[in-house]
């Protein structure tokens, strides 16, 4: 019986958990990298994109810590790039925890934009977090250099 606190490496996976009294918890970071170019669906909804978009799934508490990145080039719109998460839980990619760029000073330049946040909530077990993409209007934008890094919080 594992007691709160106790820490395990997996020799078959490299990974470092930590059980936090109801759930073993990665608190090793696990990344996603999708250097390939592609462009965000058309529609303002969040929406995967038309390539291979980085996932993450790993063995999560209720709280994890999400990191995303990318380049945006965009047409004078604002452009998102968020997350969404599925299996254990279910969380819509938001606007609020999103890396964005755009505006009307931005028309045809690449801006490289990141963001971290704490996502909380969520259902203990083996979440699986998606890279998601919006523009506000029905414009396009196009993203390459994306990564997506997620750790969980015990």
């Amino acid at each position: 019986s594992p007691y709160e606190g106790q820490v395990i490496y997996e020799t078959d996976t490299d990974r470092v958990l930590v059980w936090n009294g109801s759930a073993w918890v990665c608190i090793t970071p696990i990344s996603d990298t999708q250097d390939a170019s592609v462009n965000n669906p058309s529609g303002t909804a969040f929406a995967a994109s038309s390539g291979t978009d980085p996932t993450v799934t790993i063995q999560t508490g209720t709280k994890a810590l999400v990191t995303i990145s990318a380049r945006v080039q965009t047409s004078g719109n604002y452009n998102f790039a968020g997350v969404a998460v599925s299996v254990a839980s279910t969380v819509a990619a938001a606007d609020e925890k999103s890396a964005t760029a755009g505006g009307a000073n931005t028309n045809g330049t690449a801006i490289s934009c990141s963001i971290t946040y704490l996502e909380t909530g969520l259902t203990a077990g083996s979440n699986t977090f998606t890279m998601r993409y919006r523009c506000n209007v029905t414009a396009s934008g196009s993203y390459d250099f994306r990564k997506l890094t997620v750790v969980g919080v015990p």
